[in-house]
C-alpha cells in the first residue's frame, strides 16, 4: 500500500471518528440514567410487584426480570433530572420476554409533552434480545421525566427483562442488524 492511500485511510478514519462524536449520540448532557444496565443491582430504580436482577443481561453481567402475576403487574421507574426544556430525546433499550403476548412495556411520562410507551413482540422474536427505541419532546419548563419498565399482570407464566437503557438528547443512528 502506498504512503498516500496510508495516509488517506488514517484521515478517513479520523474524520469518522469526529462525526460519530459530534452527531448526538451521547447520553442526556446531565441527565444520565442511573444504573442503566443493572450491574448495580436495583440501586437508583423503584419497583413495584415481583422485580429481581437476572444474571443473563444483553450487555454487561445483568439485567433486569420483571415477573407479572395475575393480580399484580411488575414495574420499575426512576426519574431523571437535568433534562432541558422543549427538547428531543431518545429512550432506547434491550428488552426480552419468553412470551410474545406479555411484551416489555418501555415508557416514558411526567415530563414528556405526550406520555408515550412502546410494548411489542413478534411471534418469532420471543426468547430473543431485542431493541426498542421511541423519541419524545419534553414539556415546557419541564427538565425531568420518569422512565419506565413495565409487564402488564397476567395469568400466563411470563417473564420480560430489560438491559442496556440509553437516553439521548436528539436521535440516535438506526441499529445496525442483530447477529444471526
Amino acid at each position: 500500500m502506498s504512503e498516500s492511500i496510508r495516509r488517506l485511510t488514517a484521515c478517513t478514519s479520523v474524520a469518522i471518528l469526529l462525526a460519530a462524536g459530534l452527531s448526538g449520540g451521547g447520553t442526556a448532557s446531565g441527565a444520565d440514567l442511573s444504573n442503566p444496565s443493572f450491574e448495580d443491582g436495583l440501586n437508583h430504580w423503584t419497583t413495584t410487584g415481583t422485580v429481581l436482577i437476572d444474571d443473563d443481561g444483553f450487555s454487561g453481567a445483568s439485567s433486569v426480570r420483571l415477573i407479572p402475576s395475575s393480580d399484580q403487574t411488575a414495574e420499575a421507574s426512576q426519574r431523571v433530572e437535568g433534562l432541558q426544556p422543549q427538547t428531543r430525546y431518545t429512550l432506547a433499550a434491550r428488552v426480552w420476554t419468553n412470551d410474545h403476548l406479555v411484551p416489555p412495556i418501555l415508557g416514558i411520562r411526567k415530563g414528556a409533552q405526550i406520555d408515550k410507551a412502546s410494548g411489542w413482540v413478534a411471534i418469532t422474536d420471543s426468547g430473543r434480545w431485542l431493541e426498542r427505541r421511541f423519541e419524545v419532546f419534553t414539556e415546557v419548563d419541564q427538565t425531568s421525566l420518569d422512565i419506565y419498565l413495565r409487564a402488564w399482570k397476567t395469568s400466563r407464566t411470563a417473564m420480560v427483562k430489560f438491559d442496556d437503557l440509553r437516553l439521548i438528547r436528539g436521535r440516535i443512528d438506526p441499529p445496525a442488524a442483530d447477529p444471526g
